[in-house]
């Protein structure tokens, strides 16, 4: 399978007109973290361990360039070739 750069092609403002949207996926990550107890000096902490990943819910696709969120399909729309 050949590869291509790809972008997104957005004609929406931007706030840097030279770069393309830079599209961000937002969303709540539920995981489950291993802890253990550890003593400092005087006071008890606690010690972040391995993490199992568990699920996801994406929230949104966000462009920190035109401040713009999409959905899913409409970034799919947005894609097309990088031109040399």
């Amino acid at each position: 399978m050949t590869e291509t750069n790809c972008v997104f092609m957005c004609d929406n403002e931007k706030d840097n007109p030279d770069f393309p949207c830079d599209i961000h996926l937002y969303e709540n990550v539920q995981q489950q973290t291993e802890i253990t107890p550890i003593k400092t000096e005087d006071s008890f902490e606690l010690e972040h361990g391995f993490s199992h990943y568990l699920d996801s819910e994406i929230i949104r696709y966000y462009c920190n360039n035109c401040n713009t969120e999409f959905t899913y399909d409409e970034v799919l729309e947005m894609i097309g070739e990088e031109e040399e």
